[in-house]
């Protein structure tokens, strides 16, 4: 039943029946507004390219998304929604408990960010000078990896893939050390053009030009090769704008709030297109009711919570707490499988799906309650507050090489995956996809050196790279 149906009930259908999953999501928007004024009093500037305040309004995205289109959808959810949400049509009374989970982490990531920020007088990260070469370094490993893929895909015979599941379903029938390297090379390519964007920028009046083709030539691609540059195309945006509020003009938070609210239904949009060939006309259109990233984790959560009732998780607790950091060593070199909850969830559970290339993330959320429940959601949401504020006390006190910087880009670019995928998902793959980019370049940096010469053709001996 749709919005346009249920709009004279409307009012009282959110006070009366609602009310179970309406008090968590005030409590929620509560906390949001307790943590801006916080921030406020203590006479600090709000912005939105701070680590802490981006993750309080993801978390917050990942909890009112969904819950508005529950809502609108008259308390159900469509057959275009999450396939597990829409086959249980879960009460209001089943779904306030997992709410109550987002207002638990939400709460103690805010307490344990702003114990450890604190007072920071300083609003730009002072950024020392890089080696003349570092960008061209940077660009030449960035088409090199791109030839990578290219001959990977001549070499096996593949294709252009339009989606996520036939990307995955195409790399799938290749030797597992040959997958294991495509996807670092992959998440090498984001840190590549990161720190390539934040050089462009640093000198920005006379790189503007290479910058707008770049954004137009990505934008462009969107329309090309589909689903696989959404990722590239928000992770440039992201480091541009990171990299220009710091050192060519402050965006302000207002300004923010309107693009990122812009992108978020851009972002939602898709879904709809997606799905408008199983659209049903008689039963409207509920914008929200779509199965998107936000509802895949509700979802997850749901069914989670009646695994873990019902003791099929036994096989992984408790050493699913050390998973992420399990996955710092390849799986050659381990005498027991690795456990990858989002995998181990979706072929689990959904094998007929996994095995068409589907996958289902994971969340924050689903692995508390894999966990002690309500105990863990405390302590994860506090650790990456403590962390997050940690991070972002170092990036402001006192001078920064470009990889410093660089690396709390990449976190800030990435953060939502901590809560979309698993607590410490980040770990591994910064290890394997930014700072190997760094020992990288800065070898390549070295060797170049060697060849360095001055204006009388004498060689000058290599010095140490900077950062």
């Amino acid at each position: 039943m749709s919005f346009i149906h249920l709009y004279p009930t409307f009012a009282a259908a959110i006070i009366v029946e609602g009310a179970p999953v309406l008090w968590p999501i005030l409590a929620v928007l509560g906390i949001v507004v307790l943590f801006f004024r916080t921030l406020r009093r203590r006479g600090q500037q709000v912005s939105a390219f701070e680590l802490g305040v981006l993750y309080v309004g993801l978390v917050t995205s990942y909890a009112v998304v969904p819950f508005l289109g529950y809502v609108i959808g008259g308390l159900s959810f469509s057959p275009v929604s999450d396939f597990r949400l829409f086959q249980a049509q879960p009460l209001p009374t089943e779904l306030a408990p997992i709410f109550w989970y987002y207002v638990l982490y939400l709460g103690a990531f805010c307490m344990g960010y702003l114990r450890v920020r604190q007072n920071i007088n300083a609003n730009v990260p002072e950024l020392v000078p890089c080696p003349r070469r570092l960008i061209l370094v940077l660009i030449a490993s960035l088409f090199a990896i791109k030839i990578v893929f290219l001959f990977v895909n001549l070499v096996y015979g593949l294709g252009q893939s339009d989606s996520y599941e036939e990307s995955y379903l195409m790399y799938r029938g290749l030797p597992l050390v040959l997958q294991q390297v495509l996807n670092h090379l992959n998440g090498m390519i984001f840190t590549l053009e990161i720190l390539i964007m934040l050089l462009l920028v640093r000198n920005f009046h006379q790189y503007k030009r290479w910058i707008l083709g770049w954004v137009c030539f990505q934008i462009a691609s969107l329309f090309v090769t589909g689903v696989g540059s959404r990722t590239e195309l928000l992770v440039i945006l992201m480091a541009f704008g990171v990299s220009y509020h710091y050192w060519v003009r402050p965006i302000k938070m207002r300004v923010a709030l309107i693009v990122g609210t812009v992108g978020l239904l851009l972002f939602m949009s898709l879904g709809i297109v997606r799905g408008l060939r199983e659209l049903n006309t008689d039963n409207g259109i509920n914008p929200l009711g779509y199965a998107n990233e936000f509802e895949i984790v509700l979802g997850n959560a749901y069914d989670i919570s009646h695994i873990r009732t019902g003791g099929e998780a036994k096989d992984i607790f408790p050493q699913f707490y050390l998973s992420d950091f399990f996955n710092l060593v390849p799986q050659q070199f381990l005498p027991f499988k690795k456990i990858d909850l989002a995998y181990w969830y979706v072929n689990g559970f959904y094998p007929d799906f996994a095995e068409g290339g589907g996958g289902l993330a994971f969340g924050a959320i689903p692995e508390s309650m894999l966990g002690l429940g309500w105990v863990d959601a405390i302590w994860r949401g506090a650790l990456v507050g403590v962390v997050f504020a940690w991070l972002y006390r170092r990036v402001l006190n006192g001078k920064q090489s470009i990889w410093s910087v660089g690396f709390y880009t990449w976190v800030l670019v990435f953060s939502y995956q901590c809560f979309r995928g698993t607590t410490f998902l980040l770990v591994p793959r910064a290890f394997y996809q930014f700072l190997s980019v760094v020992v990288w370049a800065k070898i390549l940096l070295c060797i170049l050196s060697i060849f360095q010469t001055d204006n009388n053709g004498r060689q000058i001996v290599p010095q140490a790279v900077s950062g």
